[in-house]
Parts: structure tokens; C-alpha cells; sequence
């Protein structure tokens, strides 16, 4: 199926590659279960050139939308759907997080968007934003006048998210939001049950990759509904200190340089999690890395000593 006619591909060569990237990528984790239905979210942020040539591309479809009132968003979406239940957080607690992003602009996938049909038809499936300097709301450049879309219930995540990395020094930055099966049904064993010491010890004691890929470990978030105002302030410490973090009951969210790097980290960590899941299923038939198994991995790697007390097999 080739791609239908758009305004998107060929504004700047830092886009294409997001888009194509998106695309490619998400087909992949749609045929491995990641992306059940519409499910899924991604964004990313724009160079200083790329913004630039984007800026000059599009121009403002909207008045200034408050990261205050998301909500109202639904007042403007007309893509033959009215939901759309994104709470927010009093702007004096997202600011901060996300002054980075001031004047740049983020491509970001409408909510309800086929993540794997992007790049085939990028203009029905993705919103650019613009952040205004005062970082404090966003205005659409594209998506919304063409086809009535609006952005993911997740933007308040993702601007977060993108923030954090560039605050740890990526040249570049990209979030997703998928729905791995094995490390979900994992976190929900009675034995590991939202716990953050028990879920990232069963998946961290399975394989070498999560290990010496993910180092950072997983961070936990209990369940909250999707959009809810309480989903975002729980996320905010947990995507703050790990790239990759668990929102139980639903589904991961994985911030990285680019959109395969964060594909990378979730397969590292849903590989572990289905060896997790076969040992949680099958209790004493598997025998996990040992204490100095991880010793070794942590001194050959030069990973964070602290990593062992986290992993240690009697705690």
C-alpha cells in the first residue's frame, strides 16, 4: 500500500525520518501484540532547524491552548469522534517540567491514530505543536484544520518525557507509549503485584540485555485511568528518573533519542519480562542470574554498584 498524498513528507528531512521511523517500527510491534487496536502514542522533538523549517511550512491553526485545559480540545476535534478525556495538573506543576520545549515544535500522533499507519497517511495520523515561550500551553500548526484531529490524551506525558531528555543531555529526543502483554501480566502476578523491588528483580534476573540496555531499571506507576490527571502526576518522578516506566494494568512508556532506540529498550525489557512471566508460571523449574552473575555484568559494563543491592536474590 503506498502513500497517500501529503503535506508533511518533504518539509524537513528530521521529520521524514520521524515519520518513516514511526511507521516501520509500529507495523513491527502491531505484529508482536504491542499495539492492540488504536492503542499507542509516540512524539517527538524538533531540531533547531527542523523547527524552523516547520515554522515556515505551517502557520498557527489555533489560538493558545492552555496545558491547563486540555480539555478543551474536544471542543475543536471533528475527525467523527467527540471523546477526548485529558485531564490536567495546575500549570504551576507542569511548567516547570516542560520549559525546555519553549519554541520548539512537537510532532506528536493524533489520539485514536493507527501508530502503524503513519507513514502510509502521516497527515491524518499526526498533530505538529508549537510550544509557546512562556511553556505554559501549545498552539496546532497542522492536523486540525485538514482533518479535525487533536493530539494524544498523553501530551502532557510525552512533553514531560521529551523534556527529561534533553535535561540528561540527548541531541535528540522521541517517547512511546505501547502496550507490551508479558511485562503487563508480570506486574500483575500476585507474587510481584506493583511492586517496584519485585518486578525488577524477576526481570532483571532473566536476561543479560535488560541488564546491561536498561540499566536504569523500570519504574512503576500504580493503575490510574488513561488521561486522568492522577495518571499524570503519578508518572512525573517515575519517567523523570527511568527512560523506561510500567503504568500498571495498561501499559509502558519508554523515552529515548529517537523513536528505535526507544523500540530497542522495549524489546529488551518485553523479552526478559516473557522469560519472567515463564518462571512466575512455573515456579522452581528456572534457575534466574545469581547475585554474582549480576556482579559480573555491573563491573565488565560499569554499571551503577547499586544495582546489585536492588537485585540482590535475598531481599
Amino acid at each position: 500500500m503506498g502513500r497517500m498524498d501529503t503535506k508533511l513528507i518533504g518539509v524537513t528531512p528530521e521529520l521524514d525520518q520521524f515519520i518513516n521511523d514511526l511507521g516501520s517500527f509500529s507495523r513491527h510491534l502491531a505484529l508482536k501484540g504491542y499495539l492492540p487496536a488504536n492503542a499507542g502514542n509516540a512524539s517527538f522533538v524538533m531540531g533547531k532547524e527542523g523547527t524552523n523549517a516547520v515554522l515556515s511550512a505551517f502557520h498557527r491553526q489555533t489560538e493558545l491552548i492552555s496545558f491547563e485545559h486540555l480539555a478543551e480540545l474536544k471542543n475543536i476535534r471533528h475527525d467523527g469522534r467527540t471523546y477526548y478525556n485529558a485531564e490536567s495538573v495546575p500549570i504551576d506543576s507542569i511548567k516547570p517540567l516542560i520549559r525546555d520545549l519553549a519554541g520548539k515544535v512537537v510532532p506528536i500522533t493524533a489520539t485514536g491514530a493507527k501508530l502503524w499507519d503513519v507513514d502510509r497517511n502521516p497527515d491524518k495520523r499526526l498533530c505538529l505543536l508549537e510550544i509557546n515561550q512562556d511553556a505554559d500551553g501549545f498552539y496546532l500548526l497542522f492536523g486540525n484544520k485538514e482533518y479535525g484531529i487533536v493530539p494524544s490524551i498523553e501530551t502532557l506525558t510525552h512533553l514531560v518525557a521529551n523534556t527529561s531528555n534533553l535535561r540528561n543531555g540527548l541531541d535528540s529526543s522521541a517517547a512511546l507509549h505501547t502496550h507490551p502483554p508479558h511485562l503487563v501480566a508480570v506486574n500483575s502476578h500476585i507474587e510481584v503485584n506493583n511492586s517496584y523491588a519485585e518486578l525488577n528483580k524477576i526481570v532483571y534476573t532473566q536476561k543479560e540485555g535488560v541488564l546491561t540496555n536498561v540499566s536504569d531499571l523500570i519504574g512503576v506507576v500504580p493503575y490510574q485511568p488513561s488521561g486522568s490527571k492522577a495518571l499524570l502526576s503519578d508518572s512525573f518522578e517515575a519517567i523523570n528518573n527511568h527512560r523506561f516506566t510500567l503504568w500498571s494494568h495498561h501499559g509502558a512508556f519508554i523515552r529515548e533519542r529517537t523513536i528505535e532506540r526507544c523500540v530497542d529498550l522495549l524489546e529488551y525489557v518485553e523479552d526478559a519480562a516473557t522469560a519472567a512471566l515463564r518462571s512466575l508460571l512455573n515456579p522452581n523449574k528456572f534457575v534466574p542470574l545469581s547475585d554474582s552473575d549480576i556482579e559480573k555484568v555491573i563491573k565488565l559494563y560499569n554499571l551503577k554498584p547499586d544495582l546489585l543491592d536492588i537485585l540482590r536474590s535475598d531481599k
